[in-house]
């Protein structure tokens, strides 16, 4: 290494030689030459030889004339020692500077321990100015002081550590480390075990410095930005790139088809068994978290593309398509060759055309058709980025499935629909219709009651399902069952019985046996089709086959009686019911409380009130255990 000031001090102009005066003459009689002197060399020339001889590995040569020359800029530069009323006033101005520190003032504090530097320069006011300027943010100017403050005093640890830490704030991990086993080596040390181990702060700058180099899991990278202890570690290099990481590891994370889920049985609680697993994980707050984070990278780094990126996957997960196409176009424009943003522009588009080809087709009555397109929409995204839409996708098949009576696969696409979209009531109230029709009564009538719970108005067949669930449930074991015979669904309406038999019939006539099966069996299975076509034909038999005695019977499971607790008189309002939304056609219900399943879509994006959280925690709390309680 060379001293920065004597190289300054070597490039400068040589002093112009003294006229009237001759060259002093050496005692050893050494006579100078009387030829005219040469030239000075330039500036450039000067630099240039300079470089050659520390590259050759050789000392720098100065001339006696310029060494001569140079003492006097020496003695000039160099510094006095600051007296005793210069030391007084530095530490005056540090008491100051430090008490703007412990108020938060740090720009004020950085003028006090600059204006105390000027007076009396020290490694501790370089340390302190470094400590402002840390908390500011502003990571060149700290480490320019710890770097001082270091040269200064070597000895002086918590500047030392403040340097690791400027290091590790501007993403420069190696160097990072280096600082840290120097600190280990000199710094001071801790008793554990009969032995000595370096402090609590050195152990924790060493985690941080491993660990900040490739985190992997949301739960590494929420330790790591938990140990930062001011905004400005979170503004640092490495502070952005750690958020990054986390708004990448939510969104992944909010992926349903990286997390492996299920739904458990519509059965009451006391009823589950362990075998049956969890309900389904809510995993949309990952993606909401990921919006909020990526929302304040963009306010540092606007023109950043991979947070533009970031912010739309998470936000088309949430299914807000038209903001994510936003960031999509503001990402592109900053970098127009983003291959991931243009890649999943072009999967959202061709997913939302399968879809609507889907449909159409769907409502042409072309169930095949339109099943296999479902199926290639699905397709396109396997890695479930467009999660709601891929539900969707889910939902409508399931729908044109049941249409051709498979009600097994029907119900399968039901549940990943749910899982894919917990929560949303048409998924559950398609789900209940469907274990109906499979055959599983008590099922369907737990999943059905939730619905009416949730919105008592969301469909108008619903009563009718219920009535049905509650007659079917009723009926003796082994009843036959004429719709799953013809695979029908139970609202089936006439001209779809009519069409159904008659493909059925071709398919079962004994005279068009393949040899496959016996001519008894086909003509028996020929019969109970005759059967099953005239009884369901006949509308009062159909009734009556379907609802029993639950045909005019009320099935409202949301209304409950409830006793008057006060009078017309009492002017009293409670809190619940100054907050509450007293209009609303479920106040007071008990089951709002009682069942968490689905969200009512009364309540809108805000989810249901505050007020009826708390009711719930308390009720989960008090049935089920601390376990069980949803935060």
């Amino acid at each position: 290494m060379f001293d920065v000031d004597s190289l300054e001090t070597f490039l400068g102009d040589r002093p112009k030689p003294r006229t009237g005066h001759a060259p002093p003459v050496p005692s050893s009689g050494y006579e100078p030459s009387r030829a005219e002197p040469s030239a000075p060399k330039s500036r450039e020339e000067r630099l240039r030889d300079f470089y050659v001889q520390r590259e050759q590995g050789g000392s720098v040569a100065q001339p006696q004339e310029q060494a001569v020359s140079r003492r006097p800029q020496e003695q000039a530069l160099q510094k006095k020692e600051p007296s005793e009323a210069a030391n007084e006033e530095a530490l005056c101005l540090k008491k100051q500077g430090n008490e703007l520190f412990e108020a938060h003032d740090y720009e004020g504090a950085v003028e006090h321990y600059t204006a105390a530097i000027k007076a009396a320069p020290s490694s501790l006011l370089h340390s302190n100015r470094a400590a402002a300027y840390m908390m500011l943010g502003w990571w060149d100017q700290a480490l320019r002081d710890t770097k001082a403050a270091v040269r200064k005093d070597q000895s002086n640890m918590k500047a030392l550590e403040r340097h690791g830490r400027v290091l590790l704030a501007q993403d420069d991990l190696d160097n990072a480390l280096d600082v840290v086993a120097d600190l280990e080596a000199r710094g001071p040390k801790e008793e554990f075990n009969g032995t000595l181990r370096p402090a609590l702060g050195i152990r924790r700058l060493r985690w941080l410095a491993q660990s900040a180099r490739n985190p992997a899991s949301l739960e590494e990278c929420r330790a790591l930005l938990e140990s930062f202890g001011s905004k400005g570690e979170l503004v640092s290099p490495l502070g952005i790139r750690l958020r990054k990481k986390l708004a990448h590891v939510l969104v992944d994370r909010a992926d349903a088809i990286d997390n492996q889920r299920r739904i458990r049985p519509a059965l009451a609680y006391n009823k589950r068994e362990q075998g049956d697993g969890d309900e389904i994980e809510e995993l949309v707050p990952f993606a909401e978290e990921a919006v909020k984070i990526t929302g304040e990278l963009l306010q540092d780094n606007p023109d950043d593309a991979d947070i533009r990126y970031l912010r739309g996957r998470a936000l088309v997960r949430l299914g807000r398509h038209g903001d994510a196409e936003t960031q999509f176009q503001k990402g592109l424009e900053e970098n127009p060759d983003h291959g991931q943003i243009k890649e999943l522009v072009e999967t959202l588009d061709s997913l939302e055309a399968m879809k609507q080809k889907g449909n159409a087709l769907y409502k042409d009555g072309k169930l095949e058709e339109a099943v296999r397109l479902y199926t290639q929409g699905i397709e396109l995204d396997p890695d479930c980025t467009d999660t709601r839409t891929v539900a969707t996708l889910y939902y409508n098949r399931s729908a044109a499935l049941r249409k051709q009576g498979e009600f097994e696969k029907a119900l399968e696409d039901a549940n990943m629909c749910l899982v894919l979209h917990p929560k949303w009531t048409k998924a559950l109230y398609r789900r209940g219709i469907l274990l109906l029709e499979c055959g599983r009564f008590a099922e369907s009538l737990t999943e059905l009651k939730v619905v009416q719970r949730t919105d008592p108005t969301f469909d108008d067949d619903l009563e009718d399902w219920l009535r049905r669930a509650h007659n079917w449930l009723a009926k003796p074991k082994g009843t036959r069952n004429f719709y799953r015979f013809m695979h029908l669904p139970m609202d089936a309406s006439k001209d779809d019985i009519r069409r159904q038999y008659r493909r059925l019939c071709l398919l079962w006539h004994p005279d068009k046996s393949d040899g496959s099966q016996g001519t008894e069996e086909r003509r028996a299975r020929f019969e109970d089709l005759q059967v099953a076509h005239s009884f369901l034909m006949d509308d009062a038999e159909r009734d009556e086959y379907d609802f029993g005695i639950w045909k005019d019977r009320p099935v409202r499971h949301h209304i409950k009686k409830r006793d008057k607790v006060k009078d017309s008189w009492d002017d009293k309002v409670s809190k619940e019911e100054e907050e509450g939304p007293r209009g609303h056609y479920n106040w007071g219900d008990k089951h709002l409380i009682e069942d968490d399943k689905v969200e009512s879509i009364y309540w809108g994006e805000m989810g249901c009130p505050t007020w009826l959280k708390e009711k719930r925690k308390e009720y989960q709390l008090k049935r089920y255990g601390e376990d069980y309680v949803v935060p």
